[in-house]
């Protein structure tokens, strides 16, 4: 069995007045056996990326590319309609939904909708790198596939008890789901847990905010050490256009089917 343990952070605000270009996760994935000793040689850095000197990240990126088994950064350009559309649609289902439950409903909110799609997006693309930069699984599940253990660690960008309920769940559902695609692959994965920690309590979390931070505003001095990173074979730096429409998620609802009969 291979076992990671990954740690995201997310670069950007996913707010619609948000003027940035990009918003930007991150995820850094290590051995989960190796953990303990990774942890024992890092040196956390004094500040958060939006404060860091060039000289700390240089620093705390290259110890990425020491230590880590795979490096993903999964930057999305805000600038296609279907960015606002998203926002202006999921603002409909929202109004509608807390005035039928009489209650705010955060979970279908365009910003914790899109924290989770960056979470995951980037969570699935350092385990798929994982596998491809480590090798095969050994231990197999009943039916032959080669198992694949994640630990999912967040920076705690999602707030609020429900919402981190849904954000657990939607990982849950990694090992409920049916998986063509990594079973195509010789592939099982499943999420043992999944949660969201600050960097106070989980130091490793600094390596994927510098790493995002590194591509959602890079300084004009280390724009040559970013082309350098994204070179590198442990690191994947993935652009795309946002192209996600809200509908897509909620439209098959009782409410969904109200609001967008033609979907």
């Amino acid at each position: 069995m291979s076992r990671f343990t990954q740690f995201l952070d997310i670069a950007g605000r996913p707010s619609r007045s948000d003027k940035s270009p990009f918003i930007v996760s991150a995820a850094v994935a290590f051995p989960t056996h190796d953990i303990a000793g990774i942890k024992a040689s890092y040196t956390p850095p004094s500040t958060q990326w939006s404060s860091a000197e060039p000289a700390e990240a240089r620093n705390q990126i290259g110890f990425v590319l020491e230590h880590a088994t795979a490096a993903v950064v999964f930057r999305v350009q805000k600038s296609s309609p279907a960015w606002q559309d998203f926002w202006q649609e999921a603002d409909r289902y929202h109004d509608e939904m807390a005035r039928i439950e009489q209650r705010r409903v955060g979970f279908v909110k365009a910003g914790t909708l899109l924290r989770y799609l960056l979470f995951g997006e980037a969570s699935a693309r350092v385990m798929g790198d994982s596998v491809r930069l480590t090798g095969q699984p050994r231990i197999l599940s009943q039916y032959g596939l080669g198992l694949v253990e994640s630990s999912v660690i967040c920076d705690s960008d999602i707030q609020g008890k429900e919402n981190v309920e849904v954000f657990q769940w939607l990982f849950e559902q990694i090992d409920e789901r049916p998986q063509p695609l990594l079973a195509r692959f010789g592939i099982h994965h499943y999420v043992r847990e999944s949660r969201l920690e600050t960097e106070q309590s989980e130091s490793l979390l600094y390596l994927p905010d510098y790493l995002a931070g590194l591509y959602q505003s890079c300084p004009s001095d280390l724009s040559s050490f970013a082309a350098e990173v994204a070179d590198h074979e442990k690191v994947a730096l993935v652009d795309s256009k946002f192209d996600v429409a809200y509908e897509s998620i909620f439209g098959g609802t009782g409410l969904g089917r109200m609001l967008w009969p033609d979907v």
